[in-house]
């Protein structure tokens, strides 16, 4: 089962990171379409309880800040999710080299 609230960078497996950063975004895509850019005050508010309550470390915190604004505020353009693709599988490259 997938665990939402406890936070890992993925550092020992870069496949599964990479996969959890583009959820970020198109969640974050989802939430926009919804919320409008409310949805960044909520993931904001999100990040930061997981920074401070749960102790996720603050590269973590602002790698999913990136991906989540990523969705938030790129959502509406056509090559969104291809861009998201691409984009994770750079961020799975990134942690198998790191």
């Amino acid at each position: 089962m997938i665990d939402l609230i406890t936070p890992d960078d993925f550092a020992s497996d870069p496949y599964t990171g990479g996969l959890n950063q583009m959820g970020h975004a198109v969640l974050g895509g989802a939430l926009a379409l919804f919320l409008g850019y409310w949805a960044g005050v909520v993931i904001i508010g999100w990040e930061a309880w997981q920074l401070k309550r749960k102790g996720a470390l603050r590269a973590d915190y602002w790698a999913d800040l990136t991906f989540w604004g990523i969705g938030v505020f790129l959502f509406q353009w056509e090559y969104f999710l291809p861009f998201i693709a691409g984009l994770g599988f750079t961020w799975m490259i990134y942690l198998d080299r790191r």
